[in-house]
């Protein structure tokens, strides 16, 4: 095969000037060259702090974004029995029109996960004590606070999926 390589080469040398020969390397090299930029740039860059969205296994998952645990702290609670803080633990969930639109939302919830963390925790102290305790208005203060951050950004979430406040 080393012989069949060398033929080949020498034919190529012989059928082509010089002048040729370098066109042909150059379109070759340039080939090769955007195609190698082409890769770098479908694969999201070569920097390795690009957010990205991890694949679920469950299609229903698709589009979430765990939150951190949110703990809030009880007022008032004196008592070594009484429970001293509520721990929420949920997930936002985000619809749209393309993946695209959907790996943007998460992006963004990703970037602002502070911020949102702030403003729910703002919204969380803002209620009633005995309010808190119902699971449905920690969904609706945390779905709302949280969108309150999303929003100028054109993002907003559609829904928490949220286990029940547990209070410890």
């Amino acid at each position: 095969m080393r012989h069949d390589l060398k033929g080949m080469l020498r034919a190529c040398s012989a059928a082509f000037s010089r002048v040729e020969k370098i066109y042909i390397f150059s379109a070759l090299g340039a080939f090769a060259a955007g195609l190698a930029l082409v890769l770098v740039l479908a694969d999201g860059g070569l920097s390795s702090d690009v957010a990205r969205v991890e694949a679920p296994a469950n299609e229903s998952e698709r589009f979430t974004y765990d939150l951190p645990l949110i703990v809030l702290q009880v007022p008032n609670a004196v008592e070594s029995s009484e429970p001293r803080s509520l721990v929420v633990n949920g997930s936002l969930q985000f619809k749209g029109k393309s993946d695209s639109k959907l790996t943007h939302s998460i992006r963004m919830a990703k970037l602002l996960t502070p911020s949102i963390m702030d403003s729910i925790l703002t919204g969380m102290q803002q209620e009633e004590f005995d309010a808190i305790s119902d699971p449905a208005v920690v969904n609706r203060v945390v779905l709302n606070r949280t969108n309150i951050v999303l929003q100028p950004y054109g993002v907003s979430a559609e829904r928490l999926l949220m286990e029940d406040p547990e209070f410890r």
